[in-house]
């Protein structure tokens, strides 16, 4: 419903200037609803609480869980043997079959390993050289 509305021109002029003070000097914010603004703006922007103690091992948990699946979608786990490359001659794990895979079965022959002879690191090196296409492809 609205007001009714009267018009003021009727009136003596004191009687309508005493009614327009009037009607400027209400206030639209009382004590109790300035209060209650104020509370509730308290409410709302107060600190939240800390957490207890003892529940910092949820978050940690979550963030291992999944550091750990991205790890594994990332670079998945693989069966091969550290070191070992793609290639099958491919010693040093470079992704390429070069003369430095027969430096790397050198040196592990010099380093004492048994399932390295001179023949096949002459055969590596002979391949790797070779400029004739009809050898195997590494």
């Amino acid at each position: 419903m609205t007001q009714p509305e009267y018009n003021l021109d009727q009136l003596p002029d004191a009687i309508a200037e005493r009614l327009k003070a009037r009607d400027r000097s209400v206030s639209m914010l009382t004590p109790a609803v300035d209060r209650a603004i104020l509370d509730a703006a308290e409410a709302q922007f107060a600190r939240p609480r800390a957490r207890p103690a003892g529940r910092w091992y949820v978050p940690a948990a979550a963030a291992a869980a999944v550091a750990l699946v991205a790890l594994f979608f990332v670079r998945p786990f693989d069966d091969s043997p550290i070191g070992a490359g793609r290639l099958a001659d491919d010693v040093d794990g470079s992704g390429q079959v070069d003369i430095l895979d027969a430096f790397s079965l050198a040196r592990s022959r010099q380093a004492g390993s048994a399932n390295v002879n001179q023949d096949r690191i002459d055969d590596l090196a002979a391949r790797i050289v070779s400029l004739d296409s009809s050898e195997v492809v590494l």
